[in-house]
């Protein structure tokens, strides 16, 4: 499929704004298909079955890098050291354990930028085919 574009593919398609919007699209027969991160699906299995039991997984990717916690590069070096230290520290709080519980996540780590290489690896493949169906 590579050279497709969404427009020139599928007879269709719309933006969800938002992973737990497509599940229940794809629930509700609004739509076809749809490609979720599979935190959200996973999340949305345990707490509201009702959407996932009435979609199927036909494919999952390979694994990428989690999504990041960002930051404004102009934010003052000591309030960035603060901040990681405050996420890398979270899951010793007892009050936002519950909130990690709910959320699905044990802890944050430091990742080396290395872990984002597959996603990369995806774009310039992207990248070439598309310049090869031009």
């Amino acid at each position: 499929l590579r050279g497709e574009t969404p427009k020139s593919f599928f007879g269709d398609y719309y933006y969800a704004y938002g992973h737990d919007n497509a599940i229940s699209a794809v629930a509700e027969r609004l739509a076809e298909g749809a490609a979720v991160d599979s935190l959200v699906w996973e999340y949305l299995n345990e707490s509201e079955p009702t959407w996932t039991s009435r979609t199927r997984i036909i494919e999952r990717s390979p694994p990428y890098g989690i999504p990041p916690v960002v930051v404004h590069p102009d934010l003052a070096p000591e309030l960035k050291d603060r901040l990681r230290q405050v996420f890398l520290d979270l899951h010793k709080d007892e009050r936002a354990q519950k909130a990690l519980h709910t959320l699905r996540i044990d802890h944050f780590e430091q990742e080396d930028d290395s872990a984002y290489e597959s996603v990369r690896e995806m774009f310039r493949s992207l990248e070439q085919a598309s310049q090869q169906g031009s």
